[in-house]
C-alpha cells in the first residue's frame, strides 16, 4: 500500500501480507477529522479518491 500526502509530498508504503479481506468483499476509504477537545467546526475538502489494484 502507498499513501501520499499531496501537499507535503511525504510518501509511505507497506506491504499488506496477512488478513487481507476475501476478493468479495467490498473495501471503502475512510475519512475523519478531529479538533480535539475545541467547540469549533472542523472544515474538510477532498478532491478525489484514487483506488487502484492488480486484481
Amino acid at each position: 500500500m502507498r499513501v501520499v500526502e499531496e501537499v507535503s509530498g511525504a510518501v509511505v508504503e507497506f506491504m499488506l501480507d496477512t488478513d487481507i479481506p476475501a476478493a468479495t468483499q467490498l473495501l471503502s476509504p475512510r475519512n475523519f477529522m478531529n479538533n480535539g477537545a475545541t467547540a469549533a467546526a472542523v472544515a474538510y475538502d477532498c478532491s478525489g479518491v484514487y483506488v487502484e489494484t492488480d486484481y
